[in-house]
Parts: structure tokens; sequence; C-alpha cells
């Protein structure tokens, strides 16, 4: 496995890793409300971010994606969900900007634990404007 630039001959491949591992960390999330994201990840943030792939055998397997040293996405094929893959995205980002800090919704089904045993300790708390009803933990990595 090899971790490389983010290009957009891996947008549809990334798009479609995102999704089906986003429905499943986020179930809070309507049909309607995951397309939009899905949208404004297309057509907005994918061109913004600092952005990577993890490929294993030429398929695409796990993302991340920064802003600055914020990890502003960090995605994994649900199939390979323990097999090590976000932990090498997060040592990879660690390498390149040292302390990290990473935003996630409380709800967030395994990521808080999963951040907090890669070393990520709770920072502060604070509610996103397009989802209120959903709290976010800040955490961050020294």
């Amino acid at each position: 496995m090899k971790i490389i630039p983010y290009s957009n001959d891996h947008k549809a491949d990334y798009l479609g890793l995102w999704y089906r591992a986003t429905k499943i960390g986020h179930p809070f999330l309507s049909e309607e409300q995951l397309s939009e994201q899905r949208d404004a990840l297309a057509n907005t943030y994918l061109d913004m971010a600092e952005g990577y792939v993890m490929m294993d055998n030429g398929t695409l397997v796990g993302t991340l994606a920064l802003f600055d040293n914020m990890i502003v996405g960090l995605f994994v094929d649900p199939d390979l969900h323990g097999k090590g893959i976000g932990k090498k995205l997060v040592e990879f980002a660690a390498n390149l900007k040292g302390e990290l800090l990473v935003e996630v919704f409380e709800e967030n089904v395994g990521a808080p634990d999963f951040y907090r045993a890669v070393g990520f300790k709770d920072h502060e708390e604070k509610y996103d404007e397009n989802f209120p009803d959903h709290r976010l933990l800040i955490l961050m990595r020294s």
C-alpha cells in the first residue's frame, strides 16, 4: 500500500468511498444531507484541501484531506476497517504537519474512539452551523 497525492483521476473512487464510509459513520444524516455533502465535496472541498489517497494494487482504500494541520476528511473503505489503514493515514499526516486537529461528530460511529486510540486527546466541543443538532468534538494530537 502506498499514499500518493490526490488527483482528479481519483475523484469517482474517492466520492464512492466517501459515500460508503459516511453512510455508516453518520447514520444520523438523511439521504438529502448526504447528497448535499457529496456535491459540496465534489465541487468545492476536494479542490481546496491538501488531499492524499492510499492505494492498494491500484485500488483506492483510504483518503486523507487536510487544511493546514486540520484533518478535514479521513475515510477508509468500510470493508477494510481494522486493517491499519486509518492509522497509517494519521501517521502520514503527523509526519507532514506535526500537531494535528480533527473535528468529528460525537455520534460518528467509531471515529472518536479511533482518533483517541491513535493519540488524539479531547480538546474542545462545538456545534456545526450546518448540523446544529449534532455536537462536534475537536481532538488534538501533539
